[in-house]
């Protein structure tokens, strides 16, 4: 598989693009190879096209049948970083922020149009306060940098535009790539059932996705799904497994699993933790309340 995914990459041209359409194999990860020489650009066909088609949705998410991903890939180009990046990136490491911002500068100038030149400069500017500046040069990234590499454009404007107090900043990290996984995954294992909307009433699948320390600062928004009545089942990450004991029993929360357990599949729709915020109304939430226990261990 490996060989063969390789030729593709070897025979396709820069500006081509792969679309591919095989059956999806139970323990063989065609995609995970895929991934590694080729960006996955979208899907071929647009989500309301699929569900409004009942042979689309039988050969692409799998209803009666096996999963057929209609997906476009462009080939990967591998990144060399050039030396001013390189000192860009010591320059991090060691805090020196205007150093950051000289060397990056320098970069671009030079016709390095990569996300990390422009990321690494305007997180620099962030750091400083100057978040109008970073927020300028993310705004002519998105201008100069290919499609295929904005992800880090989007999570990198997103934060600075939450810090300047836009929560809109939250439909930026939207875009993370957390996201973008637990989404093919539920596309793939669970079609039948949508990210939820913001909708009342509801029963929700949470999906953890990051370690415990991220888990429990986003947990505060989980009172989002309170408030609007919604019960919860929280799945964890493999790296957030212990949150699972505090979880449970907290108001609203109908289950909580780790990542090896199994989840009953009661859920009307799934949304990942880290969704939660852009539904808080422009409001944050107090702290999630630990144990006792946890707060002497920390």
């Amino acid at each position: 598989l490996q060989s063969v995914v390789q030729q593709l990459h070897d025979k396709l041209t820069d500006d081509g693009v792969l679309v591919y359409c095989s059956a999806e194999v139970p323990g063989i990860g065609i995609r995970g190879e895929l991934a590694k020489v080729f960006y996955e650009v979208a899907p071929l066909f647009p989500a309301s096209e699929i569900a409004a088609n009942a042979i689309l949705r039988t050969m692409i998410a799998g209803q009666g049948g096996c999963l057929h991903p209609a997906i476009v890939y462009r080939r990967r180009r591998h990144y060399v970083a050039g030396p001013a990046i390189r000192q860009a990136l010591v320059a991090r490491e060691a805090n020196l922020a205007l150093d950051v911002i000289r060397y990056a500068s320098q970069a671009i100038k030079d016709g390095d149009h990569s996300s990390s030149a422009y990321v690494l400069k305007a997180a620099s500017l962030g750091d400083l306060g100057r978040r109008g500046e970073a927020l300028d040069v993310l705004k002519e990234a998105f201008e100069k940098v290919p499609a295929f590499d904005h992800v880090p454009l989007y999570q990198q404007r997103g934060f600075e535009r939450i810090l300047s107090g836009d929560f809109g900043g939250w439909e930026d990290w939207e875009y993370r790539q957390q996201r973008a996984d637990v989404t093919a995954n539920f596309a793939k294992n669970w079609p039948e059932i949508q990210e939820w909307d913001g909708s009342s009433d509801r029963t929700i699948w949470v999906n953890g996705e990051k370690g415990l320390g991220d888990t429990i600062l986003f947990a505060r928004y989980l009172s989002v799904l309170k408030d609007r009545n919604c019960t919860v089942q929280f799945v964890a990450s493999p790296a957030s497994a212990p949150f699972v004991d505090v979880i449970r029993g907290y108001p609203g929360v109908h289950g909580a699993y780790g990542p090896s357990d199994a989840v009953p599949k009661l859920a009307t729709h799934w949304i990942s933790l880290e969704s939660l915020p852009k539904y808080a109304l422009k409001m944050v939430p107090p702290p999630f309340k630990l144990p006792m226990q946890w707060k002497s261990g920390i």
